[in-house]
């Protein structure tokens, strides 16, 4: 059966959890082993939204935090970044990172991944899957 509906996803703690409103994908996430989470996003934390129709999104900030001030757990952090565009390659950055536009895109200073996008630039507005070793 094809699922219509909204689904948010977020990654916290080392598990993911997701969000609808709708009961039926709601039943369907939880027999598929996954947590449910209705409350709102944390500081700093990054969502995967999928939608069946097109939506603006507006995100408050009462703070705008740099990207050397993330606070980043040890293991995979999913942020949402929202202050100034960075070129990683003018850093000391050497983090795997991970972005999805159309495709996935990564980002390592010392990993080289045949056949998959690499990007430069973190950009204010976007999500960012980022390890801390």
């Amino acid at each position: 059966a094809t699922l219509g509906g909204e689904i948010v996803w977020v990654y916290r703690n080392g598990r993911y959890y997701a969000y609808s409103t709708d009961e039926n994908i709601e039943n369907v996430i939880l027999n598929k082993g996954y947590n449910i989470d209705d409350d709102v996003l944390m500081p700093q934390e990054g969502a995967l939204v999928y939608s069946d129709n097109d939506y603006d999104i507006s995100l408050g900030a009462n703070k705008v935090i740099p990207y050397n001030e993330l606070n980043l757990s040890k293991g995979w952090n999913l942020v949402f970044y929202s202050s100034n565009l960075i070129d990683l390659n003018n850093t000391s950055e050497n983090r795997l990172i991970w972005t999805y536009g159309n495709n996935w895109k990564y980002y390592s200073k010392s990993i080289i991944l045949n056949g998959i996008d690499k990007f430069q630039y973190i950009i204010p507005g976007k999500g960012y899957f980022i390890y801390n070793p």
